[in-house]
Parts: C-alpha cells; sequence; structure tokens
C-alpha cells in the first residue's frame, strides 16, 4: 500500500498528461462505442464515426440553427492546428503549475490588515510571475488572458480568506489591489503589442439558445460529476471534524491539493456554464453567435477538468477507507481512459492506419503537397530552398478551409492577405480586407502600369506566384504581359505553367 502511495503523484501526473492531450470527450464513448454496438445487437446498419463530430455536437445533432464549436486538445493536434489556442497551451500549463506551487506554500496568518501587510501581499513573486506570464497570453490567445485573470485572482482570493481568517474587509481590500496589480502588470508587459492591436470584441449579449440537457451530459457529465461528488466527500469530511463551521475554517482545514482541485473544478465548471448565459459578440453572431465564446472557454475547461479529473481519481484511490468513493473514483478512471480511445480513432481517420506502412501519411507535415498540389510544389519547393528572411509572396487570396494562402503557409513568408472570414474575425471591420483583395486583384489584373507599380511597392511584393489558384481565381485575366516587365521569371513548370516572378522595379 505504501508503493502505491508514493506511486501515486507520479500516476496522477502522468494520467493528467493523457487527460489533456489526447483523451476526447465522451461524445466518442457513447457516439463512436457504445451506440455502434446496441446497432450491432439489434442487426442495424452501422454509422461511420467521424472524429470531429466530438467538436462539433451542439447545434448539428440534431440539427439546430444554433451551431456552436468545443475541440479539445487532442483534435488539434491530430490536425496540426497551430491557432493561439493551441499554441497558449504550453504557457497556461505553465501558469497552472505556478499557481499550484504558489498555492502549496506555507500559509502565514494575519490579525489585521496592515501597510506592511499589504506590501508583502503585492510584492510576492509567485503573483507577479503570474502577471508576467498572463500579459503573454494578450499575444498568444487573448481570449486565455481574461479567463486565466479570472483563475488567478480565484487562487489569491482564496489564500486571502484562509490567511485573514475570513475578515471580509480585509479580504476584499487585498484581492482588489492585487487584481489591480496582476491587470496592469500584465498590461504592461505587453504594451508594444497592444498599442497595434484593435480587439474584435463588439460587447457582450445575452444567450439565446441554450445547449440541450443531454449534450451537456455527454460532453461535460464526467467531469462534472466527478468532481461534484469529490467536493461533496471532502467538504462533509472536513466538516465532521470542524468544531466551529466558517468558511476560512473549512478552507483552512483542507490539505492544499484538495481546495486547489476543488479551485479548478469551479473555474471550469464556471466556462462551461458562461456560454449557457452570455456571449461575446462578433462576427459569428448571425446563426453561430455562441460558437467562438463556447470554443475559446470549454477549451480550457476541458485541459482544468482533464488535470482535476486526475488528480481526484489517483486521491479518492488512495484514500483509507471510503469504499463509495473509491468505486466512484474507479468507475471515473475507466471512462477517462475510455475516452482515450478517441486519439487512435482520429488518427486512423485522418493520417490511414499507423500500423499499415503502405497507407500511413507519416509526420512529413509537407508530403500532402505533391498529391494535393502538384502544379505548385515545384515553385513551394523552390522557394523554401531560394528565399531566406521575410520577403513579401504574392499569392490570390481565398476563404478558409480552401487551398488559398498555400504559398504563405508552406513557406512561412507573408502574403498581402490571408484567408478571409479568419482576418476578419481577427479586425472585426472588414474594410481593410476588402481594399487588400481589391488590390490583389489589381496587381494581378490592371493594364495599368503605374497602379500596379505603386502596389507592388506599398506592399513591398518580392515575388508574384502564377500557379493553380491564381489560374482558378483570375482566369484568363492574369496580365502575364504587364507583369512580366514589371519582374525576372526566376522559376518555371513547363508541365503545368506555373511560374514566379521576381519583382524588378
Amino acid at each position: 500500500l505504501k508503493g502505491i502511495r508514493r506511486a501515486g503523484p507520479a500516476v496522477g501526473g502522468l494520467l493528467a498528461g493523457l487527460a489533456v492531450s489526447i483523451a476526447g470527450n465522451m461524445h466518442y464513448v457513447v457516439y463512436a462505442v457504445v451506440l455502434p454496438l446496441v446497432r450491432k445487437l439489434r442487426g442495424e446498419e452501422e454509422v461511420f464515426y467521424w472524429f470531429p463530430d466530438a467538436t462539433r455536437y451542439i447545434g448539428y445533432n440534431p440539427d439546430r440553427p444554433d451551431k456552436t464549436i468545443h475541440e479539445f486538445p487532442c483534435y488539434s493536434f491530430v490536425l496540426g492546428d497551430l491557432h493561439a489556442h493551441v499554441v497558449n497551451i504550453m504557457f497556461v500549463l505553465l501558469l497552472t503549475g505556478l499557481l499550484f506551487a504558489w498555492f502549496s506554500t506555507k500559509r502565514k496568518y494575519y490579525k489585521e490588515l496592515t501597510g506592511r501587510v499589504m506590501k508583502r501581499h503585492l510584492r510576492s513573486p509567485w503573483l507577479i510571475t503570474a502577471a508576467f506570464i498572463l500579459g503573454l497570453f494578450q499575444l498568444n490567445n487573448y481570449w486565455d488572458f481574461v479567463i486565466y485573470f479570472v483563475v488567478i485572482m480565484g487562487t489569491a482570493l482564496f489564500l486571502n480568506i484562509i490567511e485573514f481568517k475570513g475578515n471580509i474587509k480585509a479580504v476584499f481590500a487585498v484581492s482588489l489591489a492585487q487584481a489591480s496589480e496582476v491587470f496592469l502588470t500584465a498590461r504592461l508587459v505587453i504594451v508594444p503589442f497592444t498599442v497595434q492591436f484593435d480587439s474584435m470584441v463588439d460587447g457582450v449579449a445575452l444567450a439565446q439558445n441554450h445547449t440541450l440537457p443531454h449534450q451537456l451530459l455527454v460532453l461535460w457529465g464526467l467531469p462534472v460529476l466527478l468532481g461534484g461528488c469529490f467536493v461533496i466527500y471532502v467538504i462533509c469530511k472536513v466538516l465532521k471534524n470542524l468544531p466551529e463551521k466558517s468558511l476560512w475554517r473549512l478552507m483552512d482545514r483542507m490539505n492544499a491539493q484538495d481546495l486547489f482541485a476543488i479551485l479548478m473544478y469551479c473555474c471550469a465548471f464556471g466556462l462551461v456554464l458562461i456560454p449557457e448565459l452570455v456571449y461575446v459578440r462578433d462576427i459569428y453572431e448571425a446563426g453561430n453567435a455562441r460558437a467562438n465564446t463556447m470554443f475559446k472557454l470549454t477549451y480550457q475547461a476541458f485541459m482544468l477538468f482533464g488535470m482535476t479529473m486526475a488528480y481526484v481519481i489517483i486521491r479518492l484511490l488512495m484514500t483509507k477507507g471510503a469504499r463509495l468513493m473509491k468505486g466512484v473514483a474507479v468507475l471515473g478512471l475507466i471512462l477517462l481512459c475510455w475516452t482515450f480511445g478517441y486519439f487512435g480513432r482520429s488518427v486512423n481517420s485522418w493520417f490511414g492506419s499507423w500500423y499499415e506502412p503502405a497507407t500511413r501519411k507519416g509526420l512529413d507535415a509537407s508530403a500532402f503537397l505533391s498529391y494535393d498540389f502538384p502544379e505548385d510544389v515545384g515553385a513551394i519547393r523552390w522557394l523554401n530552398d531560394n528565399v531566406k528572411g521575410t520577403s513579401v509572396v504574392l499569392e490570390a487570396n481565398g476563404d478558409s478551409y480552401t487551398d488559398y494562402e498555400r504559398i504563405s503557409a508552406m513557406t512561412g513568408l507573408p502574403t498581402i492577405l490571408g484567408w478571409y472570414v479568419h482576418e476578419w474575425l481577427w479586425r472585426s471591420d472588414p474594410g481593410d480586407l476588402n481594399n487588400k483583395s481589391a488590390d490583389v486583384e489589381a496587381i494581378y489584373t490592371s493594364d495599368n502600369r503605374d497602379l500596379v507599380r505603386t502596389l507592388l511597392q506599398n506592399y513591398g511584393v518580392s515575388y508574384v506566384v502564377i500557379g493553380s489558384t491564381e489560374r482558378e481565381k483570375f482566369g484568363e485575366r492574369i496580365n502575364r504581359t504587364l507583369l512580366g516587365e514589371l519582374g525576372t521569371v526566376v522559376y518555371r513548370d513547363l508541365n503545368y505553367d506555373t511560374y514566379i516572378l521576381e519583382v524588378k522595379l
């Protein structure tokens, strides 16, 4: 038993890592395993399970006007997603670990709030470091700045309630001062970025649509019920031996790890609840009002729930007695491990059978170019081999999730305009995008030499690509003669009539 207890933290850490990185939600268990088995036993035709359905469930099954998104890290990793919410995962985990370390430090108790005590709290290296990391979130993923500001202040609030023995005035004063310090420090850290950044937010509105109860149960039932049982168990256990009933005494009697798990559980639960009440207004408001709000909030809820569930399961399994709670932990462990199957299903669906080399696509993220973009693969490779730095390469612009912007995506070189809707979302106002789109079209199709020259100079274009998507979008309107006069052909694929011009003005 002692050996099991010594291994508990390591096992819990491993389980938490798996819960965050490769787990799916219970949608996979219900719709990819249980229901197909029921259909098979009934002799009914099997329905194909498409792994993205686990992230497009609310509003899609059944079909309703309220289309939402509830992605999670495993789905992002399989797709090779490099959006901001994925890039910021490493910083989110760093901040969460820092907050846990802060929460686990030895507590001090204060009889009253003095200037010296206030300074001690404001000079806390834990708080200052957390504020610095939070400041980076404004650059990495602005949604996380708001979310984890609340998480940081929740941590500070819990600690203040204990340290000031529930003194409401002291707790409120210190927490307010710390909130101001965190916010101002975080804003100051990233000033070079924010002075050039305009938020896409257009206010907050009450949610007009709500998730069906059974869908909430499928997506969030496991972590909510498991965490809820743990919260009730811990509170009841502490209250049983608490002579004087008060909030601060209850919190003080809990061990720091349990209390921090409860805090993370409450934060995650709140992130799931908020989109049911309000949403942030953005370009998706017509028909998909809650989509982006639910996406960004529940993505973080999934990670917080994953870490919390791992702790709760190991914690309950290591508890003496409490057979009922151990049974809950075993059931939770089985269901959580069952969701790990989502990783294998999604990898096989997206990349082919990993155990069959003939069909496996492998780890080369550029291998698809040869069969998806045979007309352009040579041009992309030429740019990668010959162009250094951040030279601007002009290509035709298009909509999200299309073949457009394949040059900039696969070379890392900047272009004038990327996927329209994504850039619209970042800027909120499409006016600038419409102007840039018109300028791109003018460069490719205009017969006004001065206009084309001016636009190329204004955007600092070094190379112009004429390939498959350019021919698809502009066709015979491409003014090859004029462009040829303003540049020199540095690459040509005679088989596909794809070539690259180096601008010479």
